[in-house]
């Protein structure tokens, strides 16, 4: 009898401090949250495959707010024939912990093709902690039949947001069309992250980015096969030079 009313005592404690721990967390992010959106920061935009596979019907869009090259907020939306989900994702000393979920509704008037109004149906509002949800509010019902991972989301498109704000230049500099220096069929089209091969088959539509070291591509349009790497081992802007890494095959292109 004494060692369980030991066992509740226990409990009891831990679940009080556990308590005490998460609102004092919850306390810190709603810090954060004010003072990210109380400054003003600059402003970058990718578009549809630039950042991710699942474009949705009438187009997703996400929006990166900065500072010094460090990312605080992500504002990613996607649209449908009448329904718009927004999510906002907030990031502090480069870790996630908060996201802001919301869908929305819209009317069409089809004889002006002016928006009449704007309903929001269902609210989701997700608190993180060293990569852990320490508390998960939702308000209303949404139209998706499953509850959505969005850490998952976040690690997915986060690489090509922070690419952009880092490496612009490099964009900037691989924007246009590059033909390879032997003549072949075999040549890419840059603009954006979205890069898209011409060879001797079908043009082939790929996302890109670069670590550093590879440029790395991925079909869009076959999101399922493998990534191909290419070493950069020289670029200019008129010329670049790079391996790839699975054949071992050396190629060089020039601007075209």
């Amino acid at each position: 009898m004494k060692k369980q009313l030991l066992l509740i005592i226990s409990l009891l404690l831990f679940q009080g401090l556990h308590s005490q721990n998460v609102e004092k967390s919850i306390q810190e992010i709603r810090k954060h949250f004010k003072w990210i959106n109380s400054q003003k920061m600059k402003i970058y935009f990718l578009e549809n495959e630039e950042f991710t596979d699942d474009v949705a019907t009438e187009g997703s869009g996400l929006d990166m707010y900065f500072q010094n090259d460090t990312i605080y907020k992500l504002v990613r939306s996607d649209a449908t024939s009448n329904n718009v989900f927004t999510t906002e994702y907030y990031l502090y000393d480069g870790k996630l912990f908060f996201v802001f979920y919301k869908e929305k509704t819209y009317t069409r008037n089809y004889d002006t093709h002016e928006i009449d109004g704007i309903k929001v149906n269902f609210e989701e509002r997700t608190y993180f902690d060293n990569d852990k949800i320490i508390r998960h509010l939702t308000k209303g019902k949404s139209v998706l039949n499953k509850r959505q991972d969005f850490k998952k989301q976040f690690d997915e498109i986060y690489k090509y947001a922070d690419f952009k704000v880092k490496h612009l230049d490099m964009i900037e500099k691989l924007e246009g069309m590059w033909i390879n220096e032997e003549g072949i069929n075999d040549n890419f089209e840059f603009w954006g992250l979205v890069a898209r091969q011409y060879s001797e088959h079908v043009p082939t539509t790929y996302r890109w980015y670069y670590d550093g070291r590879y440029l790395w591509f991925h079909n869009t349009e076959n999101p399922e096969t493998n990534d191909q790497k290419y070493e950069v081992l020289s670029l200019t802007e008129d010329k670049m030079e790079v391996q790839d890494r699975l054949s071992g095959e050396y190629k060089v292109y020039v601007k075209g």
